[in-house]
């Protein structure tokens, strides 16, 4: 009996071996191939096909070697925006930036807002009648390169060039977003 229990014990043994190593190729960990220049630092991740770059909030991602896609609709709630504080002439003669978290499944590339017509105004500072409350899209990207990394607050613009006066950046939501799905 002595032998029948000890070959148990061994195959036993030799199965957990096994399903430990193939649990440890279903889920590899990156690695990385690190280059810098400078005072630049980049990390290259060829499994997965991202590049990031070393910055003063840790690394963000800068490139994929796959085409961006749209980011499904129920991953769209998981990213918020806060307009970013700023004095009066960065908001009149500046980009209108947005804080933007994402606690979506996705690294952001672009995403698309929509802005209601304010209540409180019904003509624009060039004094014309706006006829209808039709919001106003506009997509936001970086303006320092890189993109929105997962669990991460991300500075996000629109580089704007014309009169926003009708409309209430406050009120900004989200309505697409280009990315790509973090590995």
């Amino acid at each position: 009996m002595n032998t029948v229990s000890h070959s148990t014990n061994s195959a036993a043994g030799i199965l957990l071996v096994f399903s430990l190593a193939a649990c440890n190729q279903s889920s590899p960990s990156p690695k990385y191939k690190y280059l810098s220049h400078g005072q630049t630092q980049i990390r290259m991740d060829e499994a997965s096909g991202r590049t990031d770059r070393l910055t003063n909030n840790g690394w963000v991602p800068i490139s994929f070697d796959s085409p961006s896609v749209d980011v499904p609709k129920e991953q769209l709630k998981r990213i918020s925006t806060t307009i970013t504080p700023g004095d009066i002439f960065d908001r009149i003669a500046g980009p209108l930036c947005y804080t933007v978290d994402n606690e979506s499944n996705y690294v952001l590339k672009e995403i698309f807002v929509s802005l209601p017509v304010r209540k409180s105004k019904q003509t624009s500072s060039s004094g014309s009648k706006i006829t209808d409350d039709v919001p106003l899209l506009l997509p936001l990207s970086s303006q320092t390169g890189g993109f929105a990394p997962v669990g991460n607050r991300f500075a996000m613009c629109y580089d704007r060039k014309g009169d926003f006066s009708p409309w209430d950046p406050q009120l900004a939501e989200v309505i697409s977003a280009q990315g790509w799905r973090q590995q």
